[in-house]
């Protein structure tokens, strides 16, 4: 006995051939984020900026003392996800800076506000004292 075999069950397709598969989003290892922090602050230090494309070919092929590659293929960063973290990297820098300036707009404006208390209090014990300096006039007159 032969069984029929289901001609559709033999070419079906989970998903389009030509379609990309998508690929799951993962966190980059710490040793991958240094690397790329090394090669931003060398960039940064020497004046000339890091170049994402370069930073991407020379990760495939660092190697350590011994030899070995420093990362697998599967940590391997294309140039897009590099400039991200230069991005990330520089506006982490950035944040700070700004902190820093709008703390010193702050400590200018509040010391407006103490000259400006100040001029008040000033202004009130000058106006006591002429209260009093009035009154013992207003005593002997």
């Amino acid at each position: 006995m032969t069984e029929a075999i289901d001609s559709s069950s033999l070419f079906a397709e989970v998903g389009g051939y030509a379609l990309k598969k998508r690929k799951k989003n993962r966190r980059f290892s710490l040793k991958v984020k240094d690397y790329v922090r090394k090669v931003f602050e060398a960039g940064e230090t020497s004046g000339r900026k890091a170049n994402p494309y370069i930073a991407s070919k020379n990760m495939r092929y660092e190697v350590d003392e011994n030899g070995q590659r420093l990362f697998t293929p599967a940590e391997w960063l294309n140039h897009q996800q590099i400039r991200g973290l230069f991005a990330s990297f520089t506006s982490k820098k950035q944040q700070p800076q700004q902190a820093k300036r709008l703390k010193l707009e702050d400590e200018v404006q509040n010391d407006y506000e103490d000259e400006d208390l100040q001029n008040t209090v000033s202004a009130l014990i000058a106006e006591e004292h002429m209260d009093v300096v009035a009154s013992i006039t207003n005593v002997f007159s």
